[in-house]
C-alpha cells in the first residue's frame, strides 16, 4: 500500500498505501464471430459463495482443468471485475476465477476486515470452488492478503504474483500511520476520493468515473478497518514463510526503501511498467498478462 497523505509528500504517499490512480472495467466493442466463438467457450459465471462472513461475490470463467487455475483479488475499494481485462486474457487456456472481497463490489458486509480475515474469503472460494490448487495473483490491498493466504495455506498455492504491492508497512513510524489514518477515520470517503482523485490524473473519464463509483459502493468500515490493519500487517513476513515461487509486478513510483521487492530482491523479482498507473492491470492488460503467462508456464513446467 501507499501512503495516501497528499502527492506532496510522495515519499510517505508511496509508503503506507499504494492505491490505484487507474480503473476501467471493459466496454468492448461489437465483437466479431471469433470473439463471439471465445466468448461462448469461456463464459463467465456469476455466483454467490458462502464465505465466513457473508456471501461472497465470485466470477468463475471455465478453462483447461489441465492448467492450473488463476484466481484475482482486487485492491481496497475494487471488486471482482476489475480484474476482467487479464482474466480474459487467460480464460482460454485455463480457469480463472476473480472474487469481491467482503464489503466490496457485490459481496456482503462483515465484521472483521483484519488481513488474516480478509485471506479467509479466498480460502472459502476455493474450498467451495473445490480448487486444490492454483496461482493467486493479488493487487494493491489485494497483494497482501493474496501472500497472507499463501503463507498460511501453502499447499494451495503454486505461485503468487503481487501487482503494485504495499510496501512494509511495519517499517513505518506510528505518526506516519496517524497522518494517513486519521483523515480517513474522520472522512473516509471523501479522503479516499480526493486521494483516488489525484491519482486518477490524466486517466480516461470512464476510469474516473468507474473507479470513483467502486469507492463510493463500499462501506466505510471496510475502508477505515482494513486500512488499519494494513498498517500494522507484515507482508514481507508472510512472503519470508511462503515457499513458492512468487513475482511482483510494479510502477516507477514503487521503489522506495519499504518496498517489497527491494527489501526481498531475489525472492520477489520485480517487473517495472513504465506506462502504467497503479492500477496496472487495467492500463496495460495485454502486458501483465504476458508477463503473467510466461510465470504460469514456468510454475506448471516445475
Amino acid at each position: 500500500m501507499w501512503a495516501l497523505v497528499g502527492l506532496g509528500s510522495a515519499a510517505l504517499l508511496t509508503g503506507l498505501y499504494v492505491v490505484g490512480r487507474k480503473e476501467q472495467e471493459r466496454s468492448d466493442p461489437e465483437p466479431d464471430p471469433e470473439a463471439t466463438r471465445r466468448t461462448t467457450r469461456k463464459e463467465t459465471v456469476a455466483r454467490k459463495i458462502a464465505g465466513p462472513s457473508g456471501r461472497l461475490e465470485v466470477l468463475d470463467t471455465a478453462g483447461s482443468a489441465d492448467r492450473l487455475p488463476v484466481l484475482f483479488v482486487h485492491g481496497l475499494g475494487g471488486k471482482a471485475h476489475h480484474g476482467a481485462a487479464l482474466l480474459d486474457s487467460l480464460a482460454e487456456r485455463r480457469r480463472t476465477v476473480a472474487l469481491s472481497l467482503r464489503g466490496h463490489g457485490a459481496s456482503q458486509a462483515g465484521d472483521d476486515y483484519s488481513i488474516s480475515a480478509l485471506a479467509g474469503d479466498l480460502q472459502a472460494v476455493v474450498d467451495a470452488l473445490e480448487i486444490d490448487r492454483c496461482v493467486v495473483v493479488g493487487h494493491d490491498l489485494g497483494a497482501a492478503i493474496a501472500a497472507a493466504f499463501a503463507a498460511d495455506h501453502p499447499q494451495r498455492v503454486s505461485g503468487l504474483v503481487l501487482l503494485d504491492p504495499s510496501g512494509e508497512q511495519c517499517n513505518l513510524t506510528e505518526e506516519q500511520r496517524r497522518q494517513f489514518l486519521d483523515p480517513v477515520r474522520s472522512d473516509p470517503h471523501g479522503e479516499m476520493r480526493f486521494q483516488f482523485r489525484q491519482l486518477l490524473a490524466g486517466s480516461a473519464p470512464e476510469t474516473t468515473e468507474t473507479v470513483l463509483k467502486a469507492l463510493a459502493s463500499t462501506p466505510a468500515e471496510a475502508l477505515i478497518r482494513a486500512l488499519e490493519s494494513a498498517s500494522s500487517h507484515s507482508t514481507l513476513a508472510d512472503l519470508e514463510r511462503y515457499p513458492g515461487p512468487a513475482i511482483s509486478l510494479v510502477t516507477p513510483l514503487n521503489s522506495l526503501p519499504i518496498s517489497l521487492h527491494r527489501l526481498l530482491p531475489q525472492r520477489l523479482p520485480a517487473t517495472t511498467l513504465l506506462e502504467s498507473s497503479h492500477w496496472l492491470m487495467l492500463d496495460q492488460p495485454q502486458e501483465v498478462a504476458a508477463i503473467l503467462m510466461r510465470f504460469l508456464s514456468e510454475v506448471e513446467e516445475g
